[in-house]
């Protein structure tokens, strides 16, 4: 009988989970602020990318905030290029993908297309995520972070 009883309860169990409950919420989504139009953001995101994929130190750091733009020097900015570039191969393509939802900064996200030649001259692609925090300071773009993740 105890057998029954607990192979009863375990078949139950095993329906109930099976059928995939869930809750529908159906709050309306609230609209975004005014202030969350990423369009400038991904023109941003797009022209670091662009300057890091042809190596352009000048161009990389004229999209740079005058901080940020201090602490990365040429010499940074060259070294971290070839150690991207060593690991996984020359940056051929970049999309951006979507802006992840926070209370202040926006995080938006690329999928970032590499390729390189493996030792033995077969092609190796891999693919990053390029990740660009931003935030809204009075009408401008406040670049707060970026790098591959």
């Amino acid at each position: 009988m105890m057998k029954q009883m607990i192979f009863m309860v375990m078949a139950a169990a095993a329906i109930l989970t099976a059928g995939g409950c869930r809750v529908i919420d159906n709050t309306p989504e609230r609209p975004m602020p005014e202030c969350r139009n990423i369009s400038r953001d991904i023109k941003l995101g797009n022209a670091i990318l662009a300057a890091f994929q042809h190596n352009d130190y000048q161009e990389f750091a004229s999209h740079l905030p005058p901080n940020m733009a201090e602490n990365m020097t040429k010499k940074d900015f060259e070294t971290s290029y070839r150690n991207v570039t060593q690991e996984f191969g020359e940056l051929k393509s970049y999309e951006f993908m979507t802006s992840l939802k926070a209370p202040v900064l926006k995080n938006l996200l690329w999928r970032v297309t590499f390729e390189r030649k493996s030792e033995s001259g077969k092609t190796v692609t891999n693919e990053l995520m390029f990740r660009l925090v931003t935030g809204d300071l009075e009408e401008d773009i406040q670049l707060v972070s970026f790098g591959f993740i």
